[in-house]
C-alpha cells in the first residue's frame, strides 16, 4: 500500500532523488538481467543433467 503524498511535495521528492531513482533503474535492470543470467545457466545444467 503506498503512502499518499501532497503533489507539491511529490514534486519536491521527484526532483531530490532523480538522481537516486535512476540508479535504483540501474541497479534493478542489472540485477534482472543477473537472475535471467543465473535462470538460464540453471536450465542449461538442468538439460545436460538429464
Amino acid at each position: 500500500m503506498r503512502k499518499q503524498i501532497a503533489p507539491q511535495q511529490r514534486a519536491d521528492t521527484l526532483r531530490s532523488t532523480r538522481g537516486e531513482v535512476l540508479a535504483d533503474q540501474r541497479a534493478n535492470k542489472a540485477r534482472k538481467a543477473q537472475q535471467n543470467d543465473d535462470a538460464a545457466a540453471t536450465q542449461h545444467v538442468a538439460l545436460i543433467a538429464r
